[in-house]
């Protein structure tokens, strides 16, 4: 999703949310597991977005992986190409 590359992109320094990847990425949060799904890492974000999205979207079905392994797939070739 678009979105969430965006969104990740505005983290880094000198961006309009720059304090909150500076959160992010203290050194206290370092290894914990939910820091990624937070925004710190862009293919982790989007698969928490895309699911929760899909979720509301499709309800409980098997669209709801669908879409969330399709947006992961997407932010995957968004990273490689550019």
């Amino acid at each position: 999703m678009v979105v969430c590359s965006v969104f990740v992109w505005c983290t880094h320094d000198g961006m309009i949310f720059e304090k909150y990847g500076n959160w992010l990425s203290k050194k206290e949060f370092e290894g914990k597991w939910w820091a990624k799904p937070l925004g710190g890492c862009s293919f982790c974000f989007t698969g928490q977005v895309s699911f929760w999205t899909g979720l509301v979207l499709f309800g409980l079905s098997y669209e709801v992986v669908l879409f969330a392994c399709f947006a992961m797939f997407f932010d995957r070739i968004k990273s490689k190409v550019l």
